[in-house]
């Protein structure tokens, strides 16, 4: 019921609008994302959405005519909205491809034409603040920003921040304040001087402006969204255009990306039971209404998800020992939310979610308040994959080893270039459908069987994930000194006890109850064995009394499983309990 008033909400609110334009002069408008500069997903290998445009007409009614270099193409617009929508001819019958012009024009009134529009691939960048960390504060920022030269086909749309109550149809016009690109002067990775000025929003900008008065604007991008793309471009597309759009929120939490009828429909822990909040920007399905709706009649290649600090206070509401609920919510809301999204658009586009990475300093485990991180990367990993990604750990990059600390604290890592490179991987992968053949392994072992043996548990994984012999690895998560520009040193986010000092990453428990504090007892590096192929033995004291086994299960995880490749990715943590 309370969907069915939202929507009649939101449809009066496009009728209103309608009556609004109706007495002024007719026209057709369009979103404000559709502009000059503007990239349109195409046709291509992989997951391959069809291209659309929608906007409202004054008169409703009034047929709309789409017409240039994709092609002609006629609707019909609602009668009573004036809502409209129209699916593109497919991009292979396009003209004019490396600098198309699109005229919209109703049966009334002036065209809206966007000029210089190109067809390539687009991407969603979305989640709280590690999404919005900007380059400027990432490790080597000027080495990463100067890649952009060789990628000129890149695009760029920085969402302005917009929490609403309802739906729009239409992206929210702002003060310059509400463009995110807020460094902190001479702080961490930040130079001296003033921070740049607020980066445009809501509008496409040019490699060439984005690069313009020393990267002004690309410095303020998403630094995860600018490299992951710019990886997936040197390994794979090339110089095909790219478009990144950047809709994310700093402390968000996930209900508040998720539409009121996937907050009703998502079900038990979720349905009826969201936490309440101090923050605006908080509230259940606003940022949805302001950032995400405006975009469902845009068509994307992909989208990118980093997010779930702000949810991890769920995993810390008690000191008891059970702490399922908070797994399942947060798997439960994510997973209604991607599903929403994806039926939003009417395509079931491939999601790429970041793993949270450590949000403390090496060796302080357990943090004096518990930070909730393990349950939190075990609820990403059991979300929903895309169809079909069946070797992927959920298509969930694992990030637990990224640590470190940058202007923003130990909870925003700065090495955000290798956290890029796997997100990178994963999307060849899900989106491009590229295989171990054609691109590096894109995750690392994957559990498939724990069981109980005479000596302790045996551990089985994949022989893809598995492949060339397991290790175990000490974390060394790399400094956040800039470039020589100025910046104020940070020392390594080293490991302390590492995989002979303690901190092997192997626990199991004797206790019927599951238990996050006590009751684990960790497995010494003498007492694993790695192998033979895909399997790891865990020596442990009284097998038969083994209730649980868990890996990489903290904050800050010293010591990590990886495969035999050359940067080989770590496995994710996991819990098993036994029958």
């Amino acid at each position: 019921m309370m969907f069915t008033n939202i929507k009649l909400f939101f449809n009066m609110n496009l009728l209103i609008l309608a009556l609004f334009l109706s007495t002024c002069e007719a026209n057709v408008y369009l979103p404000r994302w559709f502009s000059d500069n503007m990239v349109l997903q195409a046709n291509s290998e992989g997951i391959s959405p069809p291209a659309f445009l929608s906007g409202i007409t004054s008169p409703p009614g009034e047929t709309v005519t789409v017409s240039g270099d994709v092609g002609s193409c006629k609707t019909t617009a609602d009668k009573v909205s004036g809502h409209w929508k129209i699916t593109l001819p497919p991009s292979t019958q396009w003209t004019n491809t490396k600098s198309m012009t699109i005229t919209v024009q109703g049966e009334t009134g002036p065209p809206v034409v966007a000029k210089d529009v190109l067809p390539g691939d687009v991407f969603f960048c979305s989640g709280q603040s590690n999404m919005l960390f900007s380059l400027h504060q990432a490790l080597n920022y000027t080495a990463e920003a100067a890649t952009l030269t060789k990628f000129p086909n890149l695009r760029f749309f920085m969402t302005a921040r917009a929490n609403k109550s309802m739906p729009q149809w239409d992206l929210t016009p702002q003060p310059e304040s509400q463009c995110d690109a807020a460094i902190p002067k001479g702080v961490g990775n930040a130079p001296p001087g003033p921070p740049p000025p607020p980066a445009p929003c809501n509008e496409w900008l040019t490699a060439e402006q984005a690069m313009a008065d020393n990267n002004t604007f690309l410095l303020s991008f998403s630094a995860v969204c600018f490299m992951t793309v710019r990886n997936i471009a040197e390994m794979h597309t090339g110089d095909r255009p790219m478009g990144l759009i950047q809709s994310a929120w700093g402390g968000s939490r996930v209900e508040a990306w998720m539409s009121a009828e996937a907050l009703e429909n998502a079900g038990n822990p979720v349905t009826g039971n969201v936490p309440g909040t101090k923050f605006p920007s908080n509230e259940p399905s606003v940022l949805y209404n302001g950032m995400v709706s405006p975009w469902n009649n845009f068509s994307i290649k992909a989208a990118m998800w980093y997010q779930g600090e702000a949810n991890a206070d769920q995993a810390c509401q008690d000191n008891g020992t059970s702490h399922t609920d908070a797994i399942e919510y947060y798997s439960v809301a994510y997973g209604a939310m991607v599903n929403d999204w994806r039926q939003s658009k009417g395509v079931d586009f491939p999601m790429a979610t970041v793993q949270l990475p450590p949000s403390v300093k090496a060796g302080t485990e357990p943090p004096p308040l518990y930070s909730g991180r393990p349950e939190m990367r075990i609820a990403q990993a059991i979300s929903p994959a895309h169809p079909g990604n069946t070797t992927d750990v959920s298509g969930v990059t694992v990030t637990f080893d990224c640590g470190g600390s940058s202007n923003w604290g130990f909870d925003h890592p700065p090495n955000k270039g290798e956290m890029s490179r796997r997100i990178a991987l994963q999307l060849l992968h899900i989106a491009y459908n590229l295989t171990e053949t054609e691109i590096p392994l894109w995750t690392g072992p994957v559990l498939t069987q724990a069981s109980k043996v005479s000596s302790g548990v045996l551990l089985s994984f994949t022989d893809q994930s598995s492949v060339g012999a397991l290790q175990l690895k000490d974390v060394k998560a790399p400094n956040s000194c800039d470039d020589g520009r100025g910046g104020v040193c940070v020392p390594a986010n080293n490991c302390t006890t590492c995989c002979d000092g303690g901190g092997a990453p192997f626990e199991v428990t004797y206790n019927n109850t599951p238990s996050r504090f006590g009751n684990w007892t960790r497995i010494a590096r003498s007492d694993i064995t790695l192998g033979p192929g895909a399997s790891i033995q865990l020596k442990a004291d009284n097998p038969s009394s083994i209730t649980g086994v868990r890996y990489g299960w903290s904050d800050y995880v010293q010591c990590v499983l990886v495969n035999g490749l050359p940067d080989g990715i770590p496995a994710g943590p996991f819990q098993h309990y036994f029958n």
